[in-house]
């Protein structure tokens, strides 16, 4: 092996490991926090569960405008998802809380209010609960499964 061959190679291996350990200042990925806060109408209890492909975060009760919220780093390809159900009295919905690949403005701090309609992001440009979205289509499978 030659002396620029073997260079790259060490080079590359370096590389390589900064961007899975996230060690290199360079690759390193801003931390996101997500929350989420229970506006479910009738003071109900909200139970939210919550993962990723690699991480299940379990599963919360949130009393009638009570928040629970988690953080991470997003992987250097774009691709993370945070997926999560929501449970109340006679509803059972699920929703992609986090998708990097979809674009959601300034979603760095994702505070999400959660009512009957679907999730609503907190914009920081007009300081209210603008970006709503609706629940993701029912998975015929999955509905009405406890979390």
């Amino acid at each position: 092996m030659t002396y620029s061959s073997t260079r790259f190679l060490v080079f590359f291996t370096i590389f390589l490991v900064s961007l899975q350990c996230g060690c290199g200042a360079l690759f390193k990925r801003k931390r996101v926090y997500v929350q989420m806060t229970n506006r479910v109408p009738g003071q109900v209890n909200l139970t939210i569960h919550c993962k990723s492909g690699d991480e299940d975060l379990g599963s919360h009760v949130l009393a009638p405008e009570g928040h629970w919220g988690f953080q991470f780093r997003p992987n250097f390809w774009k691709t993370t998802l945070y997926f999560c159900s929501f449970q109340w009295p006679g509803n059972f919905h699920y929703f992609d809380i986090y998708k990097k690949a979809k674009s959601r403005p300034g979603c760095h701090d994702c505070f999400w209010n959660v009512g009957p309609d679907g999730p609503c992001l907190f914009d920081y440009d007009t300081k209210g609960y603008g970006y709503c979205e609706p629940w993701n289509p029912p998975v015929p499978s999955l509905t009405r499964k406890p979390v």
